[in-house]
C-alpha cells in the first residue's frame, strides 16, 4: 500500500507496460475484451494518480515541513523558520537565530531526500536525510567577502530531526554530515 501512495510512477510504467501489451494482443486476435482490459488498466492507472493526489502521507508532510524550511531560508526569514521548530527545542532555536544573525543564505537546495521514522516511540519521531548545500554570505560584508571558519558551501550530507508535536512536525534539531549528536 506504501508504493501507492508514495510514488505512483512504477504503477505507472507497468499501466503502460500492460496497455501495450494488450494493444499488441488486440492487434493480432481483434477482440473487444482486449479494448475493455486495455480501458480499465487506464481507468486502473489514472486511479493511483487520483489515490497520490488525495492521500497525504507522513513523509509528504515532513517534505512539506522542510519545504517551509527551506523557503524561510532563502528569504532569510527567521520567525517564519522558528515557527517550524519545536517550541522545547531551545537549543536548535538558540543556533537558528545565532547564524541567521550573522549570515545572510544567498542560496540552498536539498535532493535525495529519506525519511527515517522511529515507530516505537509516542510522540512520533522521524529523521529526514537528505544532501543539501547553501551559499551563505556574512551580513555586513561582500558576498565574495573570505569567510574564515565558515564555509561558503555548507556540508552536503544533512539530518533534520522531528517530532509530532500536536498533529503537526515540529523540527527539533540537525546534524551536519551525519557525524555529531542532534542539536536539541
Amino acid at each position: 500500500m506504501k508504493l501507492l501512495v508514495e510514488n505512483p510512477w512504477p504503477l505507472f510504467w507497468l499501466g503502460c507496460a500492460v496497455v501495450l501489451l494488450l494493444s499488441a494482443a488486440y492487434y493480432n486476435h481483434r477482440r473487444a475484451a482486449l479494448l475493455l482490459a486495455m480501458g480499465i488498466v487506464a481507468v486502473g492507472v489514472a486511479g493511483v494518480f487520483l489515490l497520490d493526489a488525495l492521500v497525504e502521507t507522513e513523509t509528504e508532510r515532513i517534505e512539506h515541513v522542510l519545504n517551509r524550511a527551506i523557503a524561510a531560508l532563502r528569504a532569510n526569514d527567521r520567525s517564519a523558520l522558528l515557527d517550524l521548530v519545536a517550541r522545547d527545542a531551545t537549543r536548535t532555536r538558540d543556533k537558528i537565530a545565532y547564524w541567521l544573525d550573522r549570515l545572510e543564505i544567498v542560496s540552498i537546495s536539498i535532493s535525495h531526500l529519506v525519511v527515517i521514522f522511529d515507530d516505537d516511540q509516542q510522540p512520533q519521531y522521524a529523521r529526514a536525510r537528505f544532501f543539501g548545500t547553501a551559499r551563505v554570505a556574512v551580513k555586513g560584508y561582500p558576498r565574495d567577502f573570505d569567510i574564515s571558519g565558515v564555509q561558503p558551501y555548507m556540508e552536503p550530507r544533512c539530518e533534520v530531526a522531528l517530532r509530532k508535536v500536536d498533529g503537526q512536525w515540529r523540527i527539533t534539531g540537525y546534524i551536519d554530515g551525519y557525524t555529531s549528536r542532534s542539536s536539541q
